[in-house]
């Protein structure tokens, strides 16, 4: 058993920890439909690199700026707003990134098997909770079971410390972890977790890596976020835990 369960050895309930974007909310759909609506404001499409800014990092301040700063003052620059901007994306952002599967569906399926979870993320406090609030996360999951690192009260993953917490917190006995990201890959196995990889736009696109070395990290990988997904995880030997 690997040192972080020693801990909780006496807990006869494993813990089931997700990633947010891209594994159970389609994010990325969120923030095609809102650069689409920028876009149009600017009446340009948005560059590669914005784009590739926003897939890599889900930071819509940067991919704005890089907007803007194709937008010659000609074109009307100094006539757009970008607090107005940034704020409009934002709220697309959060009505667009739909559930992959039902919140309430999952935590029926994982309560059924008797199987404890939780979110992990990173990212902007603030945008992550609306998205907790919106996609009806924050309805059947405990507040404490929500995590967002945003690099000050908690560190970004890949740092572990928030996987730490959420295991003694829930007093785990086995942790599996499942996400789209090599971040939650690597945490996932600094801990000596098992790993489901979820495929998303930014890993399909090898923003990070080949998708060969990428994807073979993870001890099992699926297309999409889904029921498939959820009867894998019933199905899992909790005992067998990643050497």
């Amino acid at each position: 058993m690997n040192p972080i369960h020693n801990q909780t050895a006496e807990s006869d309930r494993n813990l089931v920890v997700f990633d947010l974007d891209d594994t159970l909310l389609d994010t990325s759909r969120g923030l095609r439909v809102a650069c689409e609506h920028v876009s149009s404001r600017l009446g340009r499409a948005f560059s590669d690199g914005a784009l590739l800014e926003l897939l890599r990092y889900f930071d819509p301040r940067s991919a704005i700026e890089l907007a803007l700063s194709s937008v010659d003052e000609a074109d009307g620059r100094d006539e757009l707003d970008f607090d107005k901007a940034l704020a409009t994306f934002l709220d697309l952002e959060v009505e667009h990134s739909i559930p992959l599967v039902d919140p309430a569906v999952l935590c029926a399926v994982l309560d059924s098997a008797s199987l404890s979870c939780a979110v992990v993320t990173n990212g902007d406090p603030t945008q992550q909770r609306r998205k907790f609030v919106h996609s009806g996360l924050a309805e059947v999951l405990p507040k404490d079971a929500l995590l967002v690192c945003d690099g000050e009260a908690l560190p970004f993953k890949p740092n572990p410390e928030a996987l730490k917490k959420v295991i003694l917190d829930n007093r785990a006995a086995h942790t599996l972890v499942v996400g789209d990201r090599r971040t939650d890959v690597m945490i996932g196995r600094l801990l000596g977790c098992k790993t489901v990889q979820i495929k998303s736009p930014r890993s399909i696109l090898g923003l990070e890596g080949s998708a060969n070395d990428y994807f073979g990290e993870a001890d099992v990988v699926f297309d999409r976020m889904g029921v498939d997904v959820l009867h894998y995880v019933k199905s899992l030997a909790w005992t067998c835990e990643r050497d």
